[in-house]
């Protein structure tokens, strides 16, 4: 599949790359073709022979890796934009960024700062206003990004260029081919997305005596009090980061049983079990199919 690009995105991929801008943020709002100018730079970077990946913070609409994370991906083939493969994620447990702020900004740096030196390009989601300016203000401020991208052909990012004029700031028109995609156009997209990391998935049962909760406090007491015998507030099909014992996110994992004889939880999840150590519990419930059955409280 092809991209069709304006000349000017090609001229700024170009001075990106003569004078070293590796770190770079695309803000704009929704419908506006921030993933496919993301797409390309990473790919013109690549094609010139620099290390690049492409950040996908967008939580909802996933270029790299499965919804409700911040995921880093590389291209399999420098020439084919499309060729995006998953190379580490940061679980985030929502698919809005909506109260989900400080992660958004944590993880999103996280993910970033782990790319080394690479040239990164970070994608964003389409908030940009009230909750949205909060989010995109703080991550400049975490991310201090060396060149910052509006794609905005009606100029609803000037506020957030207005705040921080310390920046080398650019504004590109969108591409030709941008499609507009409906609320519910943008749900179906999520159910496949999970539908198909999940499909086909093993049960996997970890130890409660040897895993470590985090994120949800009542969750976490839930499952960690000796004296609790009925099951945890949030029960089967709560979505789940599964990570490592250095905290490092493994993959996604949906709550299926829990057993308080035998001590143990159950996960379906594509992530392998006896290298789980911590259980990050987030704020969706997913069903076997991909669809989001509603929220914690």
């Amino acid at each position: 599949m092809s991209i069709e690009i304006p000349p000017i995105w090609d001229q700024v991929a170009g001075r990106c790359l003569t004078e070293n801008l590796r770190r770079i943020l695309v803000l704009g709002a929704a419908d506006r073709g921030k993933s496919t100018l993301c797409r390309f730079l990473v790919s013109r970077f690549s094609q010139e022979g620099a290390q690049a990946v492409l950040v996908d913070a967008d939580v909802g609409q996933k270029d790299v890796g499965p919804p409700a994370t911040v995921t880093r991906g590389y291209l399999q083939s420098p020439s084919d934009p499309y060729s995006l493969m998953l190379d580490g994620l940061y679980f985030i447990g929502a698919v809005t960024p909506v109260r989900h702020l400080l992660p958004m900004v944590v993880g999103t740096r996280d993910v970033v700062d782990s790319a080394g030196d690479a040239f990164v390009v970070v994608n964003t989601t389409g908030f940009i206003e009230g909750v949205g300016y909060a989010l995109k203000s703080y991550k400049i401020e975490a991310l201090r990004p060396d060149l910052l991208i509006a794609v905005d052909p009606n100029h609803e990012t000037a506020s957030i260029a207005a705040s921080y004029p310390q920046y080398r700031w650019v504004r590109l028109p969108p591409s030709a081919r941008v499609v507009a995609k409906s609320r519910a156009m943008r749900r179906e997209a999520r159910q496949r997305a999970f539908a198909a990391y999940f499909a086909g998935r093993p049960k996997i049962e970890l130890d409660l005596q040897t895993v470590a909760f985090q994120r949800n406090p009542a969750f976490v007491r839930s499952l960690t009090s000796s004296r609790q015998t009925s099951p945890p507030p949030a029960g089967r099909h709560l979505l789940c980061g599964l990570c490592d014992a250095t905290g490092r996110c493994l993959g996604l994992g949906t709550l299926d049983a829990l057993d308080r004889r035998a001590r143990v939880l159950s996960f379906v999840t594509p992530v392998s079990g006896p290298e789980v150590r911590i259980v990050q519990s987030g704020d969706l419930y997913i069903s076997p199919d991909g669809e989001e059955l509603g929220r914690t409280r």
